[in-house]
């Protein structure tokens, strides 16, 4: 995604904790341009809100076209 030119934001749900030991794990910190904890929402899934704040950490409205990737089931 990086290669051809689209911005990423990794958002999790999960605790502040949890997601900079995978950030560390995957060393994801230099491929994604931020990304999202539970700390950063009042409502998780299915709720929008780490949408909105992701899109939101890129600088781009709540309503902008992106893509997402889940892997909730």
């Amino acid at each position: 995604m990086k290669e051809r030119g689209h911005r990423l934001v990794l958002a999790s749900s999960g605790k502040q904790r949890h997601v900079d030991a995978f950030l560390d794990k995957l060393e994801a910190r230099g491929i994604a341009d931020d990304w999202t904890s539970s700390a950063d929402v009042e409502s998780s899934k299915p709720a929008p809100d780490l949408l909105h704040v992701a899109l939101k950490k890129l600088g781009a409205p709540t309503d902008a076209s992106s893509v997402m990737v889940g892997d909730s089931v």
